[in-house]
């Protein structure tokens, strides 16, 4: 048995050597997006923890933990908030998406085990659009083509679901700098802001009238959009179906993120994520997309680790 004390005070990950985007690099791509760093986070320990590693056969057991087993540790001992809702028959979908479909095609009294069939577009639940989603001419720019790491980087939590928003009202920039001075936040390079409207707390439902929540978005107005972009974002989720494009009674308005700002530049757009009024102002949000040939996104699981 190896006991050791003080479980770990704090862990700063190196950050990830620059990559070479390749095809990605656009002369107007965002700094970010250029570099593609995960940032360093650090997350202090409140008390100190005695660890006890039971050996094994032909291990060898040091007590200083190398960075892996130190970094899980810190993880678990952070609060995981799942940021998904779950894939079912009557989840709402943007109208001209193909439905989920799921079959229960083998059964264990007839076939010997248990499987499901399943149909499910790119934009199905809480998914990603990578940029060619919106630009044909950005093939180059598929969610395939981007690393399996772009979705996990600091986070920071944008809270408006206290303003009740309506379809088609708009987050502007005054909202999001009064929102910062409040809260003592901002973000950051390489990091992901989380926009919470409310939304999925209000409206979310799977059965016959599911499909308002899909009809009837918030968004967010231009302002605020070219604000995040240059604030050198990677990527930025929000609890609607189409994030920065208000929706009102099935007719989508102006979705300059998607079209300008932030889709050419290679900032990814995470929706109809869920549980964002449990998160902490600061977390870590970790996702990694399907790897489809050509994807114009994909969906995902995300989780968040929050600091307190």
């Amino acid at each position: 048995m190896v006991q050791r004390q003080g479980l770990i005070n704090a862990v700063t990950p190196p950050a990830c050597q620059p990559r070479d985007f390749g095809r990605h690099q656009l002369s107007n791509t965002s700094p970010a997006m250029r570099r593609d760093i995960l940032p360093s986070f650090q997350v202090e320990q409140k008390m100190e923890e005695t660890v006890t590693l039971q050996a094994q056969p032909g291990a060898a057991y040091s007590a200083q933990a190398g960075l892996a087993t130190r970094l899980s540790a810190m993880l678990r001992s952070m609060r995981v908030v799942d940021l998904s809702p779950t894939l079912e028959r009557g989840i709402p979908n943007w109208p001209m998406h193909p439905p989920l479909v799921i079959d229960k095609a083998r059964l264990s009294g007839r076939d010997g085990y248990y499987c499901q069939f399943l149909m499910i577009s790119e934009h199905t639940g809480t998914h990603v659009d990578a940029p060619v989603h919106f630009h044909e001419h950005l093939l180059h720019m598929s969610i395939d083509t981007f690393p399996a790491d772009i979705l996990i980087a600091p986070a920071v939590l944008y809270d408006f679901s206290d303003k009740h928003m309506q379809p088609g009202d708009l987050v502007t920039l005054n909202m999001v700098k009064a929102y910062e001075a409040e809260n003592g936040v901002q973000i950051g390079e390489g990091e992901i802001p989380l926009i919470n409207f409310g939304w999925m707390q209000r409206f979310w439902r799977t059965d016959d009238a599911s499909t308002w929540f899909v009809k009837n978005a918030p968004g967010i107005h231009e302002d605020a959009i070219i604000y995040f972009k240059d604030r050198g974002i990677r990527a930025i989720g929000c609890d609607t179906v189409a994030c920065d494009m208000a929706v009102i009674d099935g007719v989508g308005q102006e979705t300059t993120g998607h079209t300008t700002h932030w889709l050419p530049n290679g900032i990814l757009i995470i929706e109809m994520l869920t549980n964002l009024h449990k998160l902490s102002l600061r977390s870590l949000f970790v996702a990694t997309p399907l790897k489809i040939k050509e994807g114009s996104g994909s969906p995902i699981r995300p989780l968040a680790f929050c600091e307190e």
